[in-house]
């Protein structure tokens, strides 16, 4: 690889490195360690191909790192066959309208990322992929190495779970309160 390449794949990781770590984060359920080894190991993978991919856009580039390292999380919880318990939810108690209404958003989101954490390996990463970084189907599947159908049924399966939550959240008399 000559310089060039190098500077290149550079200036692609410093202004890719922060988005993929932090969608990495999620489908670690914010195991930071975790994150930051799989994340370095999908930088590392795409450095060995960069000379076929330089070229492409960088968000393509960008979304070939994510699907690198949603399937090495999914390797890692394979191996671990990892089960972790549930937190409870946090209650959140608050005393003026305009106070109330901005905890209810930030309830009803701990709520949503609560559920992606309690997804399998498998979901949580399309989950991710698909509502977090708005990849499509078809690129999912290819990242991940599942069919499409398998992803839109992982999607709907997610929705149907989803549903009774937003439900909740949008009642207008009042949801969490």
């Amino acid at each position: 690889m000559i310089d060039g390449d190098s500077a290149t794949f550079g200036a692609f990781y410093e202004s890719t490195a922060a988005q993929v770590t932090a969608t990495v984060c999620r489908m670690t359920k914010g195991d930071r360690d975790l994150a930051a080894d799989v994340v370095q190991e999908a930088y590392l993978a795409m450095f060995g191909c960069w000379p076929a991919r330089e070229r492409l856009h960088r968000e393509d580039n960008r979304r070939y790192v994510v699907g690198i390292a949603a399937n090495k999380v999914c390797d890692v919880y394979r191996r671990r066959q990892k089960h972790v318990e549930l937190d409870d939810e946090p209650d959140v108690h608050s005393f003026e309208d305009d106070l109330v209404s901005r905890l209810d958003e930030v309830a009803a989101l701990a709520a949503v990322r609560e559920l992606i954490e309690r997804q399998p390996p498998r979901r949580r990463v399309v989950v991710a992929m698909y509502f977090i970084e708005g990849i499509e189907y078809a690129d999912i599947a290819k990242a991940v190495d599942i069919t499409e159908s398998t992803v839109r049924t992982q999607v709907e399966r997610f929705f149907k779970q989803l549903k009774p939550l937003a439900d909740r959240f949008t009642d207008p008399r009042g949801g969490e309160r």
